[in-house]
């Protein structure tokens, strides 16, 4: 069920811990890169981390760009974030106390910081907010989830970035967890993404995970590999 939440990050940009808290002391590590569909290699390349903290909090680690300035010395543009989450009104005993349609969900907030650069070569300190809701749910499929996510970055001067998200995603099988993620980031103006995605364990080394970006510009395609322990 934490994937869901992940996904918002390995999709388009930085995520956040959401409504699900990590178990203290387990990490989740994702890192994966973007191909367009021309073949080219210098896509978006990522690096996405959490960390389970005491009292239901987790602290995320999500930074990603575009590394091919690397190879001819120059400095590449990206973001890094670093937040703090934490479920809030999602206890059991709160749950039990709203309407039956609403008791499923659980609601998350996060606060951070984050730095960007931009391939123009402006910088800027980022103020990092954001709010999640989700829930689980049985299907004839297999388990199911549903996520939602709002992110805004400010600060430095960059104009403030607005992140929308949605997922739905479903397990068919143990070895087999698909997803269809919604996704909207507002800067300049409005780009949307759609981006089914598919994840397979390796043994007990890992999971390997592939999606599939339809964007405004385009269609691309993400590999990455999973982690936990």
């Amino acid at each position: 069920m934490r994937a869901l939440v992940v996904l918002l990050c390995l999709l388009t940009g930085p995520a956040f811990a959401g409504p699900w808290p990590r178990d203290p002391g387990s990490v989740y590590v994702y890192s994966g890169h973007e191909i367009g569909e021309d073949g080219a290699i210098d896509g978006w390349s990522s690096l996405y981390a959490e960390v389970g903290l005491p009292r239901g909090f987790t602290a995320t680690l999500d930074t990603g760009g575009h590394l091919g300035p690397l190879t001819t010395g120059a400095l590449p543009d990206g973001r890094v974030a670093l937040t703090l989450g934490r479920p809030i009104l999602s206890s059991d005993e709160a749950r039990a106390r709203r309407p039956a349609w609403l008791e499923p969900w659980r609601l998350g907030v996060e606060a951070g910081l984050g730095y960007e650069r931009r391939d123009d070569g402006v910088q800027a300190r980022r103020l990092i907010t954001g709010l999640s809701v989700g829930r689980g749910m049985q299907t004839r499929f297999g388990d199911g989830w549903i996520a939602g996510s709002a992110r805004l970055a400010s600060g430095g001067d960059l104009d403030a970035r607005a992140n929308l998200g949605a997922v739905a995603g479903v397990k068919p099988r143990p070895w087999l967890q698909v997803e269809l993620g919604l996704f909207a980031e507002h800067d300049d103006g409005w780009s949307i993404t759609l981006a089914p995605a598919a994840q397979v364990p390796v043994w007990r080394l890992g999971a390997v995970r592939a999606a599939v970006l339809a964007k405004d510009d385009g269609t691309a395609m993400q590999f990455g590999w999973v982690s936990e322990f």
